[in-house]
């Protein structure tokens, strides 16, 4: 059995809120595209607009309409 596709469907049913800090930080990122684009939950990233931005440009992702803060 797998377990991630019963996490997500419960976890888009709560609709909860989630803050990820480090934004800049490549795992972050990846983590924060994959939640994003499948409506897991709302999402906060933490850090520098601009670091964050460089960042994904760097790693080809984007979080359009995703908060960011300092």
């Amino acid at each position: 059995m797998n377990l991630l596709p019963s996490l997500v469907s419960r976890a888009k049913a709560a609709q909860r809120h989630l803050v990820l800090p480090e934004g800049h930080d490549p795992r972050v990122l990846a983590a924060a595209t994959m939640l994003v684009k499948q409506e897991v939950c709302r999402l906060t990233v933490l850090g520098s607009p601009d670091e964050i931005a460089a960042s994904c440009a760097a790693a080809g992702v984007s979080l359009t309409g995703t908060p960011i803060r300092c």
